[in-house]
């Protein structure tokens, strides 16, 4: 799977020429990452935009039962849309793409949530997305 995002970085540099700049860290930050982790930022940007709370924003969560859990769009639950990985596995996978500056940790600040709960995808993960996915292509 990782060879093919690879393969999709330069097939879309081939079709959309860009500076060598941008493929190049593409290519970096792929390196870097496992399925678990485009697994995990595939769900937070497909994500629906939430309600309450977290108005406006796509939001995943890490918490089995977390605010606004009566609202239509709340956060999605990782545990449940990606169920082939454990609770541990998608703390660390999110640990390591906040890290990254992929994902931002929402909770912090908000009330007493708390850090490591709530997650919205950054835009650095909107344009690696554009690089190795056609859905989010532009």
């Amino acid at each position: 799977m990782k060879r093919s995002r690879f393969a999709e970085i330069i097939t879309n540099q081939v079709a959309k020429p860009a500076q060598w700049e941008e493929p190049e860290n593409a290519v970096r930050l792929l390196s870097d990452l496992e399925d678990i982790h485009i697994e995990i930022i595939d769900a937070a940007l497909g994500a629906p935009v939430a309600e309450g709370a977290f108005s406006g924003l796509r939001v995943i969560s890490l918490e089995a039962q977390h605010i606004d859990s009566e609202k239509q769009n709340g956060p999605v639950l990782l545990v449940t849309s990606l169920p082939r990985y454990g609770a541990t596995a998608l703390r660390m996978a999110c640990a390591e793409l906040s890290a990254k500056g992929l994902l931002h940790d929402e909770g912090i600040g908000r009330w007493d949530m708390g850090a490591m709960k709530y997650f919205v995808p950054t835009d650095l993960a909107e344009w690696l997305a554009g690089w190795i996915t056609q859905a989010h292509r532009k």
